[in-house]
């Protein structure tokens, strides 16, 4: 397996949130909006949804361009056609809201889970969001109810899942384990600290602020390092026909007002 840098993109903004999609890369930064621009890199423009927009967690719809942005200190989420530029709030009226990303999203529907445990369907077309029963999950949402089934037959109490995939971490942390409805993968682990694990298109991605791993399905590593100054923050795949690549985004360590995205190809 080789890793090839394709594309650099420096940006004079402090960039915090990726999501890659069918057609466009989005990113969140510091001036409260999002920044849109082409599978190349090539700016788009930007959009301005609220006043004080304070992004928490961005999840994704590759295929129909669409995000939803989870703006816990705006008590909302946000979800946005980015194509359109169409947007619609839906204003969160409970307590403890503090959500993970949409690990579910079918159409107008996404489900979320809150810190308590608590499954929620966020009903995009009506603006609405409402706590849902595993008897609920069952019936509209067969594979998503599978999945969680799996994962508490393995003994995870928190089922976190993500893209269609769990992630499970042994106690002494000699493995990982990728779990989707098909197959267990158990990797093992880097020794470099990281901060999130990404599964996508046959490969695993361990991403470290002075590391990245990327494993792919014949347990081949290949090792990325940032460039000088630059720490990595978030890794997302994609993949354009027969091409697989990283799109990665840096900050940069002596000026937060700086930050880089990388495209890099995966050749296995």
């Amino acid at each position: 397996m080789n890793v090839v840098k394709k594309i650099d993109l420096e940006i004079k903004h402090d960039l915090f949130a990726l999501a890659v999609l069918k057609d466009f890369v989005v990113c969140g930064s510091e001036n409260r909006d999002l920044k849109i621009f082409d599978k190349s890199l090539n700016k788009l423009g930007n959009i301005f949804l609220i006043d004080d927009m304070a992004i928490h967690v961005m999840s994704k719809n590759f295929l129909k361009n669409e995000v939803i942005l989870y703006c816990a200190d705006n008590e909302c989420f946000i979800w946005v056609d980015i194509a359109t530029h169409d947007y619609k709030i839906i204003s969160i009226d409970i307590s403890n809201h503090n959500f993970g990303p949409a690990f579910y999203w079918d159409d107008d529907y996404a489900i979320v889970e809150n810190c308590t445990g608590h499954f929620y369907e966020l009903d995009i077309k009506k603006g609405c969001l409402s706590i849902v029963s595993d008897d609920i999950i069952k019936i509209k949402y067969p594979q998503l109810d599978r999945l969680i089934d799996i994962g508490r037959n393995m003994g995870l109490l928190s089922v976190s899942i993500n893209n269609g995939y769990i992630v499970k971490e042994s106690r002494d942390g000699s493995s990982v384990s990728i779990i989707t409805l098909d197959s267990i993968r158990k990797i093992n682990p880097p020794t470099f600290p990281y901060h999130n694990i990404v599964y996508e298109y046959g490969i695993t991605v361990f991403v470290g602020e002075t590391k990245i791993q990327v494993v792919n399905e014949h347990d081949q590593i290949f090792i990325l390092f940032p460039q000088k100054g630059y720490n990595f923050l978030i890794v997302e795949p994609r993949k354009d026909g027969q091409r697989l690549e990283l799109v990665v985004l840096s900050g940069y360590l002596p000026d937060h007002r700086y930050s880089l995205i990388n495209v890099y190809g995966v050749c296995n």
